[in-house]
């Protein structure tokens, strides 16, 4: 049986953009706040007399050997962390650096969502779901205006994006203080069809966070609404007009498209999609998200380089 998808066939337009091959488009070897295996350290320049070192969150050493709490138990929380940008914005390129370093984290999920308020007149990368999305943060978060860059995470904490060492302490604190539901998913064998499963949230099982919901929010779980985001593999562009023009600046995981499946009430269930995605896709994120706090409730990614059923 085919599967509909769960977007609409208006796509933006293709970017006019310089794209480069993937394998290209590496970052740049950085210092980056959370040093662990996946990032090489032993090339950066120490801090200037002009510099303050950033504060670091170690993360575990291997897959197979977790960072530990205070308490000695096993730290595996996921984090995301939403980056709401513009080429337009003079501001935005260390924000934009910054989120590509996050994005190599394991587990730090990393969105750069580019808003349409404020954008540049070619080669725009900007979606008006993000535009409303941060207005819905405006107000769920109280940090109205809106501006670029913002930077949320798990949908409870907004920072200045370019603000390195206040974006390392919000990422400590939304995970030392929310606990994320990891969603299960599934490629079915030949196909472009994803299999979702969701667990019983209302039972409080081993695995769920019952708790932390009922803790976060006293709305009824029909308030949450399943959101596909589609994300691409990087872009080398150069900046046509705006404040920086003439630029070539590195963007990761730009949310490209976005799906609703629609709202969930916490009862176990499995849905089946096709997100569509493009050869320029470097996978999707599910978040389930309240509609009224805009807290995210759990996560689930898929990514076509490195896949796994649990992110």
């Amino acid at each position: 049986m085919s599967v509909p998808s769960v977007f609409g066939d208006d796509r933006p337009p293709a970017v006019p953009v310089i794209e480069v091959e993937q394998e290209k488009l590496a970052a740049p070897v950085v210092k980056s706040p959370f040093p662990g295996p996946e990032t090489d350290d032993s090339s950066s320049s120490p801090p200037t007399a002009t510099e303050t070192k950033p504060e670091t969150l170690q993360k575990p050493a291997d897959a197979h050997s977790p960072e530990l709490s205070p308490a000695g138990k096993p730290k595996q929380d996921l984090v995301v962390v939403e980056l709401f940008s513009s080429q337009a914005c003079s501001f935005c390129p260390k924000a934009d650096a910054l989120l590509g370093e996050l994005a190599r984290v394991p587990w730090i999920i990393a969105l750069s969502c580019h808003v349409d308020y404020f954008d540049v007149k070619t080669g725009s990368l900007s979606l008006p779901f993000c535009s409303s999305q941060q207005t819905e943060y405006e107000s769920t978060l109280r940090a109205g205006p809106k501006y670029t860059p913002q930077m949320v995470v798990n949908g409870q904490y907004d920072v200045v994006g370019y603000k390195r060492d206040d974006v390392v302490t919000t990422i400590k604190r939304a995970r030392r203080e929310q606990s994320l539901v990891r969603l299960s998913l599934e490629k079915e064998a030949g196909g472009t069809t994803f299999e979702l499963r969701l667990p019983d949230m209302r039972s409080g099982e081993k695995g769920t966070t019952q708790h932390a919901v009922e803790e976060k929010s006293a709305q009824p779980l029909l308030d949450y609404q399943i959101y596909v985001l589609v994300y691409d593999i990087p872009h080398e562009i150069m900046v046509a007009d705006g404040a920086n023009a003439g630029k070539t600046l590195i963007y990761t995981n730009i949310v490209r498209n976005v799906g609703v499946l629609g709202p969930w009430d916490g009862t176990p269930e499995t849905l089946r999609f096709d997100p569509k995605l493009t050869a320029l896709s470097a996978g999707f994120t599910v978040l389930v998200r309240s509609k009224r706090s805009g807290n995210i409730l759990a996560v689930g990614r898929y990514d076509k380089a490195n896949f796994s059923s649990a992110p």
